[in-house]
């Protein structure tokens, strides 16, 4: 342990002291032994006062002391019995130890230096509420927001419009407030800097131990807003459609943390960090093709619509909550939607006709999964090369 210049107190607990003046040692022993020491060599430890800063101002130029009188201290030291009963400390100790020495560096492996991540990030999660435990409140505080505004929305035709923009808002609402990770990851960053220019553990390591606290984490949130919106806003029922909502929140949200947190790799300060993880994910809700229909968008923002993560998630929502859904039956039997129900004499549409109306028939829930699945793997590659490519090598 290095300590400049402790406290009294703290100087007390200490067995051992070892001074150093421009690499060279002043005094190595017991902290007991160091006033008897002081006393022959001319400076006594004056009484009432902090042994630490009498010597730091005997043995620093910078306090006064002159450089003959420092140089003789420590010739005075080099010579005297502590000096001689440490060498010998020293060489008995060493005829008792056996050294086998390796010119192969020693380490321990990749997955090993994961796990003591994941479990030193556990636990400073444990400690800290603010860096997880804040974040998951906020979410189920939305889901009540959500659950209460759109609380038990009807199965009629006028509840359409209602019900995709349900799931619009817990795809985008939920992925944009993944801005607010970006503080503990910035604040661990500097901790991976200074661990990694030592040598402490590989990038692989830390990029994998991020992943793995990071999922659970995740899908807590998700299942927190997913456990207390879904109810309460109606959606289908039943524990199929339930988790399917649930796997599709959660695929959209490790997305997002994973744009996040490459972002903030690459733009190591907050303001700006959040400013472009906020327009990424503004932009992405744009184009997903909930505010202007696919077909309706200009080519030229075409390619964005197909990067949105959002996209995905959104449409294999909509596919899931529409799909075999029967609305119930239209207002004088005068139908929104052109409906398939109409050769059998049924006043009312399901929800592939809405499917079908809006573009959303071809989706392919299973497909879209992949992707997103690709998306998280992505983002995850460019996080590790961000860091590989922004942060000191191991040495410098």
């Amino acid at each position: 342990m290095t300590i400049h210049q402790p406290a009294s107190e703290l100087f007390e607990l200490l067995d051992r002291v070892h001074l150093i003046v421009g690499g060279r040692t002043f005094y190595f022993g017991d902290r007991a032994s160091l006033v008897s020491h002081m006393l022959t060599s001319g400076h006594p430890i004056p009484q009432y006062s902090n042994p630490a800063d009498h010597v730091l101002k005997v043995m620093n130029t910078d306090f006064g002391a002159s450089f003959e009188d420092v140089d003789n201290m420590i010739a005075a030291f080099e010579k005297s019995d502590l000096q001689q009963r440490l060498l010998k400390e020293i060489e008995e100790h060493s005829g008792r130890v056996d050294l086998e020495l390796s010119t192969k560096e020693q380490r321990t492996n990749v997955f090993e230096q994961t796990w003591y991540l994941v479990k030193r990030s556990v636990l400073v999660g444990r400690r800290d509420i603010s860096l997880y435990w804040v974040r998951v409140v906020m979410y189920m505080s939305i889901a009540l927001l959500m659950g209460s505004t759109w609380y038990q929305v009807e199965s009629n035709q006028q509840s359409v419009q209602d019900r995709f923009a349900a799931y619009f808002f817990g795809v985008a609402f939920l992925c944009f407030m993944a801005v607010c990770g970006i503080p503990a990851f910035l604040e661990e960053r500097r901790v991976f800097i200074r661990e990694r220019a030592s040598g402490c553990y590989s990038l692989i390591a830390y990029v994998l131990s991020n992943f793995f606290v990071s999922t659970p984490f995740v899908f807590i949130i998700a299942f927190a807003y997913s456990a207390i919106a879904y109810p309460m806003m109606n959606l289908r029922p039943g524990a199929d459609q339930f988790f399917h909502f649930l796997l599709y929140i959660f695929l959209a949200l490790m997305v997002a943390e994973g744009l996040a947190v490459t972002i903030s790799a690459l733009i190591p300060f907050f303001i700006g960090a959040l400013t472009i993880v906020a327009f990424f994910n503004g932009f992405f809700m744009i184009v997903q093709g909930f505010f202007v229909r696919v077909s309706n968008i200009p080519v030229w923002w075409l390619w964005g619509h197909y990067l949105s993560y959002q996209k995905y998630s959104f449409e294999a929502l909509v596919k899931r909550g529409f799909g075999g859904f029967v609305f119930d039956t239209c207002d004088q039997c005068q139908c929104m939607f052109p409906s398939t129900q109409e050769n059998m004499n049924l006043c009312r549409f399901t929800g592939e006709d809405v499917l079908s109306e809006y573009d959303y028939d071809e989706v392919n829930e299973d497909h879209w999964v992949g992707v997103l699945v690709g998306m998280i793997v992505f983002y995850r590659i460019m996080f590790y090369l961000v860091l590989k490519y922004r942060t000191p090598m191991p040495g410098m």
